[in-house]
């Protein structure tokens, strides 16, 4: 996997050989719809393709008609071996080009639009940590008389006997290697993320075995939601590529630490910071 930020294009400069819609659906996870060159004309830009919203959870079977439309200022370049894709995220709105205000992108764009035209802030920023597990293994069954999972990592999750350093239980954080197992994974992912345009402040080994997280550097609040969600299939990606698995589950493992997302925000109203103040613990 090798990205690129892509500048603002055109028909005509459109240099790759397929354009790859993003959508998101009601859950926040990214859908795609993938156009070869030959199609991609200014029309698509300009008027977008259709879908079955259905599928998304946005809408009924009888009434789901909706439009995708390209948002050429959020898109990044991925170059393979055989063919080059430019992925471009997209706005959905009715067919009537109505904006639907229950599309995740939407949602983040009007609360920053509020936010200015309540003159509540000029900018709002946020900062997201992104926390997770990653497996060397993931096996699962179920059936009607047992249910269950196991997983496996060479940072040891269990009691087995171990031919690599290991940290005890809950003292996973900041560790290096030869303890930390996954450095190369968390560098690869993060060199491609900020090759897609991500800025990432940094990453580390998290508190439990196999626990990994990447904090990502301030963004506005609508490019911020963009690539948590572009992050994140990233992290997917590149794991499927290294034969590992990877999971954003808030507690996928009984007696370990949970992962969340924390997310940090800034607000400013005229060129001073929101939080500042004299009211209690000296905020506003």
């Amino acid at each position: 996997m090798n990205l690129s930020a892509f500048p603002d294009f055109s028909e005509k400069s459109f240099d790759a050989d397929f354009l790859n819609l993003l959508m998101f659906d009601i859950s926040g996870g990214m859908r795609s719809v993938t156009i070869p060159r030959g199609y991609v004309t200014e029309a698509v830009f300009r008027d977008g393709i259709g879908f079955d919203a259905s599928n998304y959870g946005f809408a009924k079977v009888d009434k789901s008609d909706m439009v995708a439309i390209p948002d050429r200022s959020a898109a990044f370049l991925e170059e393979r071996e055989e063919f080059r894709t430019v992925h471009v995220i997209c706005d959905v709105v009715s067919t009537e080009r109505n904006t639907f205000d229950q599309y995740p992108r939407s949602v983040a764009e009007r609360t920053a639009a509020f936010l200015r035209e309540k003159n509540l802030a000029d900018r709002a920023m946020m900062l997201v940590e992104l926390e997770y597990y990653v497996f060397e293994s993931v096996e699962y069954s179920t059936g009607l008389d047992h249910a269950g999972y196991s997983v496996g990592s060479s940072e040891g999750l269990g009691e087995e006997y171990s031919s690599v350093p290991r940290f005890g239980p809950h003292k996973g954080y900041h560790r290096l290697p030869p303890e930390d197992r996954y450095l190369d994974f968390r560098n690869r992912t993060v060199h491609i993320m900020e090759q897609a345009g991500i800025p990432v402040k940094y990453h580390h080994h998290e508190v439990g075995a196999s626990q990994l997280e990447i904090e990502l550097d301030f963004m506005d609040l609508v490019r911020a939601a963009d690539s948590v969600c572009v992050a994140k299939w990233i992290i997917r990606t590149v794991a499927e590529e290294m034969g590992l698995f990877v999971t954003f589950m808030p507690k996928p493992l009984y007696k370990m630490p949970g992962s969340g997302m924390h997310v940090h925000q800034f607000l400013e109203r005229g060129g001073t910071s929101l939080f500042p103040g004299r009211g209690l613990h000296g905020l506003s």
